[in-house]
């Protein structure tokens, strides 16, 4: 993780932002606020590429592999997850 970065971002939005998180009754830290901003961004761009990838893909064979890759995803966590007696 980099420990820091320098961005330049208006001071107008700055304040406005400070603002924003002192209404909110938060702690007005503006580099938490970016970073949530950024992870949220992040988030919804995968989202359009995967539906973006997908959409030449019937929806009953989409929700085929779907369940597939859940099944495999529990059956490989049951095998490396302890059982509630730590065994």
């Amino acid at each position: 993780m980099l420990s820091f970065m320098r961005i330049d971002i208006p001071d107008k939005t700055v304040r406005d932002v400070e603002a924003l998180l002192a209404k909110r009754g938060e702690n007005g830290n503006v580099s938490e606020f970016i970073d949530r901003i950024l992870q949220r961004a992040l988030f919804f761009e995968t989202v359009r590429e995967v539906k973006r990838q997908n959409a030449g893909i019937d929806p009953q064979e989409l929700d085929r592999l779907i369940d597939e890759a859940v099944e495999a995803a529990r059956a490989n966590r049951s095998r490396t997850t302890p059982d509630a007696n730590g065994a």
